[in-house]
């Protein structure tokens, strides 16, 4: 059990890790908002 909770953060964090690559400094919730891809791009990697 503890080794799959281990892998759920990791994945967590790697998913995190990606957005934050993709989005670099230009985290704007109101432009996330109105981008039908950004928001694509950021629901691929939840």
């Amino acid at each position: 059990m503890v080794d799959q909770i281990k892998k759920y953060l990791y994945d967590i964090q790697e998913s995190i890790d990606s957005i934050h690559k993709y989005l670099g400094e230009k985290r704007n919730f109101k432009v996330y908002l109105a981008d039908k891809t950004l928001k694509g791009i950021v629901l691929y990697n939840l």
